[in-house]
């Protein structure tokens, strides 16, 4: 339920930033095999740390 909450309030800002003319690109990330969220990293502050962690171990 509250994953659905969630995309219903991205949908519907997204929507709204459309409707302003805003330019609109919508980002998803840490996906599982169904496109459901893994629940690993929420944010995407929490997504560009996860990122820069991973360049630092290679």
């Amino acid at each position: 339920m509250k994953r659905q909450n969630i995309q219903r309030g991205c949908q519907k800002l997204t929507q709204i930033c459309r409707e302003l003319g805003l330019s609109v690109k919508t980002l998803t990330w840490d996906m599982d095999g169904d496109g459901d969220w893994a629940g690993h990293v929420k944010g995407v502050d929490d997504y560009l740390y996860d990122l820069e962690q991973k360049k630092s171990n290679s």
